[in-house]
């Protein structure tokens, strides 16, 4: 039968340790201009806003709160498709005219 050998670990005193200090090297960022640090803090907000907006109107197909038509659920999603293909020119266009018509949508 082989012999058990009592193998405990000795743990050095607080002042056997010793750390070494490293020093790294970090690299600057490269400046972001202030044009790119507006775009970014708005375009989050506003991605959000639309993500959220959509899943209310996704809401809107509970049966037990509401009543629609085929019709009805037609429109809306034409309307956001129309929406976001003038969304995307305007990022691929070279001049970036706003849309000047306001925001009205009717069932």
């Amino acid at each position: 039968m082989p012999k058990k050998t009592d193998k405990t670990v000795k743990k050095p005193a607080a002042a056997e340790l010793k750390t070494k200090k490293t020093t790294k090297v970090v690299e600057a960022a490269p400046a972001v201009s202030k044009k790119r640090e507006a775009f970014v803090r708005l375009a989050v907000g506003r991605t959000a806003a639309a993500i959220q907006g959509i899943r209310l109107i996704g809401n809107l197909s509970n049966t037990s709160m509401y009543e629609y038509s085929d019709d009805d659920v037609k429109k809306i999603l034409q309307s956001i498709r129309e929406e976001l293909a003038s969304t995307e020119a305007r990022f691929e266009a070279e001049t970036h005219k706003k849309s000047r018509t306001p925001v009205k949508f009717e069932l």
